[in-house]
């Protein structure tokens, strides 16, 4: 291994036309297989093998999770995609295994061969001009300065104001949560929470809902013109931003990287890249679009406004909304936690929002506090980590206070 990694910038996705060109592509697959970082494994040379070669017979919009798992690892036609993760472990470690390949000095300079997150077809790109990690700091991640070189020149997102503006504002929650919130370590159920989010590859999506709960269309234009000109402070709920802070800090602690959007700026398609936190209920559609099939859901009003959780199980059940004592001057919120890979994006998804910011705070209290979501022991199944969940919380406000949070119903499959 030697000790400069590549900096070499890529160009467009190459398509190869010519039996020579696709020679060369699997010269170069037999090059990659046959390195250390492949060569002592049976399954994931195979797994890549048969990505390159359907690829290269055109055959790439055919390579589905099921036909992988019958035709590499050996699985029942009829095998469950949801309970066994075969290919999407191994995907995992191909996409891993193939940055470590790149990253040796002396492959700079040879066809890159990837399998990007969310699809099972490979890309093939020529290396082109080479530039330093540091010159190309304007169009990487927002924590592009942690980030080891070869994944901030592999990773090029786009920016506009808004996510400058929001990059430097999460630089400064981080280091503000790090001191409000000295208590963010790991324990056995909070990594075991946040492990299968950390499995996939890339930079884990942190998209916050807006205070005027603007439709996510992926268009960020718009958005970002408005907030070069109304700060994200004002934009965003204090409470979606404390939320925000707390995660962005776990997430630095465990070593990842992350990436901040607003929920008017993100795309289907960056769901469908990279693992992702969504913050905020009503004020997020994408909240509101991942979990309208999902058994706890929100109850909205003609604005969109979360009034109360449903669970579709028992639609008869309407306990779970707010509600006030006046006597006590104190009031009951109530959030939902979701931890699902969602089939509609094939990333793993986590959702932290309440019916008001009071319950929103919590749910990023619950995912992010080790004493907190330690409370769920008392509900997990065996085999928990690799399974979707939901977690009802309450909360009990008083005088503007929000309490710890209470786990109303815990649900997993």
């Amino acid at each position: 291994m030697a000790s400069a990694p590549s900096t070499a910038v890529l160009v467009g996705t190459w398509s190869p036309q010519t039996e020579l060109e696709r020679d060369a592509v699997l010269r170069q697959l037999d090059r990659i297989l046959s390195s250390s970082v492949f060569r002592n494994s049976k399954r994931y040379p195979a797994l890549l093998k048969y990505i390159v070669e359907q690829t290269l017979d055109g055959r790439g919009d055919g390579i589905k999770e099921r036909i992988l798992g019958i035709e590499v690892f050996g699985r029942a036609p009829d095998y469950d995609t949801n309970s066994d993760h075969v290919v999407r472990t191994a995907a995992g470690e191909v996409r891993k295994r193939l940055a470590q390949y790149y990253m040796e000095a002396g492959h700079e300079d040879e066809i890159r061969i990837e399998v990007p997150a969310g699809a099972y077809v490979a890309q093939f790109r020529l290396a082109s001009e080479i530039l330093s990690a540091r010159q190309l700091s304007v169009v990487a991640s927002p924590v592009v300065e942690n980030m080891p070189d070869e994944i901030a020149v592999a990773r090029r997102f786009r920016v506009t104001p808004f996510v400058i503006f929001i990059a430097l504002n999460c630089a400064l929650l981080v280091a503000l949560s790090l001191w409000l919130f000295p208590g963010l370590g790991g324990t056995t159920t909070l990594q075991k929470f946040w492990d299968p989010v950390f499995a996939t590859e890339g930079p884990v999506l942190i998209c916050v809902g807006l205070r005027d709960g603007q439709t996510a269309n992926g268009e960020a234009g718009s958005a970002a013109t408005t907030a070069a000109a109304d700060p994200l402070l004002h934009r965003v709920a204090m409470a979606d931003m404390l939320a925000l802070a707390r995660v962005a800090s776990y997430v630095g602690q465990r070593h990842e990287q992350y990436r901040v959007l607003d929920s008017s700026s993100t795309s289907l398609a960056d769901l469908r890249n990279d693992p992702t936190v969504l913050i905020g209920a009503g004020n997020n559609a994408w909240t509101r679009r991942l979990t309208d099939r999902l058994r706890y859901d929100y109850v909205l009003d003609s604005a969109n406004r979360p009034i109360a959780v449903i669970d579709r199980q028992h639609p008869e059940r309407r306990d779970w909304s707010r509600s006030s004592d006046p006597a006590r001057e104190s009031e009951k919120d109530y959030a939902i936690v979701s931890r699902v890979l969602d089939p509609q994006v094939e990333q793993v998804v986590v959702i932290a929002g309440g019916l008001g910011a009071h319950g929103t705070e919590v749910a990023g209290e619950f995912i992010t506090d080790p004493d907190q979501i330690r409370k769920l022991e008392a509900f997990v199944p065996a085999g928990w980590k690799s399974k979707n969940l939901q977690v009802v919380l309450s909360t009990v406000v008083v005088k503007g206070s929000s309490g710890p949070p209470k786990i109303e119903a815990a649900y997993f499959w």
